[in-house]
């Protein structure tokens, strides 16, 4: 056993491979040690998300991790990052004040804010809570200041983050013409700090490089669709030659298509908007086709982290099979099958989705995680 456990350990997982899952021969599972059937004795997992509405990505993210944990008999304690608490210093606050409950939690899973993860993690520290860290991207001198999970801080068990690098490579590639044409690219980016815009924009540029489409200037938005339609009016009338539009994040798009009304018929009809995340807006974007394509399916980080930390919590560590860091590959919504998506990302059936068949502790026969978003579209 400990040679297996040693080969696998060494063996490169991508998050986003789709793989036969294996379960029990007679389709059974079994029950965890620790999850008893008494509701007042389940693993108590606190979950902090972003609120927003409910056409956003974040709605999406909380329904499957609530459906998830459901599925596996966790009691979640479900906590909103409502506007006033997204920033440092006062999401602090809100994690230490939910880490003060009586009640103490079994584990916690939340995002990062910048330049306060080093705050955050000492407070799990302190508490000695496990933390799990999902949907944040990390630049490098953060990561060279944090170290990597559990060396400099041991509560802090593993970070899931989309590869927001490949992930903007991905697109613009897509987004390029067909070969022997060259696409007149414009980047519209989010704000200048945020690393989740400065990788995928990274991944834009190397993608300029490899496929050699036309680059044009830049531009940066606070990511909202007001100040994006701005500044995609300025870009538009700066570069006329801009025939596709590479965007940071779906509210970017919105602004990008609503500028776009204020050109011609004609430039307009040859115009592309790609973007990123899977939502109900994306997907009514697509089939308005105001976007041609769509990279996500990071919106079930925090149901692969809820199934992670349960088997973790059960003996069964998750580092002997994919590490400590690892990148959800993001995946492509096209014109191809958003129609087959379109219902699965919209109609909001993740309570009939059994999460503990991706589980070790669950289902033993399971050698290894397979998380991507496309297989819950084949449950």
């Amino acid at each position: 056993m400990i040679g297996i456990r040693s080969f696998l350990s060494s063996v490169i997982v991508a998050i986003g491979l789709i793989l036969p899952t294996e379960v029990l021969a007679n389709g059974s599972s079994q029950q965890c040690n620790i999850m008893p059937a008494h509701d007042n004795k389940k693993i108590n997992i606190l979950y902090f998300y972003v609120n927003n509405h409910d056409e956003s990505f974040w709605h999406l993210h909380q329904q499957v991790t609530e459906a998830a944990a459901k599925s596996l008999g966790i009691n979640l304690i479900s906590v909103a990052i409502e506007e006033e608490y997204r920033h440092r210093i006062a999401y602090l606050d809100l994690v230490k004040r939910h880490l003060d409950s009586d009640n103490k939690p079994d584990a916690a899973i939340g995002i990062f804010y910048a330049k306060g993860e080093a705050n955050l993690l000492t407070l799990f520290e302190q508490y000695q809570v496990p933390f799990f860290s999902v949907n944040t991207s990390l630049d490098e001198p953060t990561w060279a200041a944090l170290q990597l999970p559990r060396q400099r801080y041991a509560q802090w068990l593993g970070h899931m983050a989309p590869d927001d690098y490949q992930g903007g490579y991905d697109l613009a590639v897509q987004l390029n013409r067909q070969p022997g044409e060259r696409a007149a690219l414009v980047a519209i980016a989010g704000a200048l700090q945020s690393a989740v815009s400065n990788n995928r924009k990274a991944g834009y540029l190397a993608a300029a490089d490899a496929v050699g489409f036309t680059i044009m200037p830049s531009f940066s938005t606070d990511w909202t669709p007001e100040n994006s339609r701005m500044v995609v009016d300025k870009a538009l009338e700066r570069l006329p030659d801009i025939d596709t539009i590479w965007t940071a994040g779906p509210d970017i798009a919105k602004g990008a298509f609503i500028a776009l009304q204020n050109i011609s018929a004609a430039r307009r009809e040859s115009m592309r908007i790609g973007t990123f995340d899977w939502s109900k807006d994306v997907v009514d974007m697509m089939q308005k086709e105001q976007v041609v394509l769509s990279y996500g399916g990071h919106f079930a980080e925090g149901a692969w982290a809820l199934i992670m930390l349960v088997d973790y919590l059960n003996g069964i560590d998750f580092v002997e099979d994919i590490g400590v860091k690892f990148n959800t590959q993001l995946e492509a919504l096209t014109r191809d099958n958003i129609d087959r998506y379109a219902a699965f990302l919209t109609q909001e059936k993740w309570q009939h989705i059994d999460f503990k068949k991706y589980s070790k502790c669950y289902t033993p026969a399971l050698k290894q995680y397979h998380f991507s978003a496309t297989q819950l579209l084949h449950h």
